[in-house]
């Protein structure tokens, strides 16, 4: 089986040698080692979080990794979700869901 744990050195990625390495990453980096950014939203009852997944989810239009995930929770869009390969597009998908939740 494919090794899919990941742990950040940074804003990178780094595959993990083992799932012992993962959990104490895991365990030490707490929320906010794994964090790249939240926005409470309170007029729009919602939330957006942005973070570091440490699971590989495979993007199947180029089989690469899929690291970070952004999620609307709460209000018009909740589910809302976007999926980025590296830190940067993660932060942009961050600013994108915020500016979604003010079209509404």
């Amino acid at each position: 089986m494919l090794n899919s744990f990941f742990k950040l050195v940074g804003h990178e990625p780094v595959q993990c040698q083992n799932i012992q390495e993962y959990i104490e990453w895991y365990m030490a980096a707490e929320i906010e080692g794994r964090r790249v950014a939240f926005t409470d939203i309170e007029k729009m009852r919602c939330i957006v979080s942005t973070v570091f997944l440490g699971t590989a989810i495979i993007d199947f239009n180029d089989n690469s990794y899929l690291h970070f995930e952004t999620m609307i929770i709460g209000g018009d869009l909740d589910g809302y979700t976007r999926r980025a390969k590296t830190w940067d597009e993660a932060v942009a998908n961050h600013e994108e869901a915020i500016n979604e939740l003010f079209k509404i």
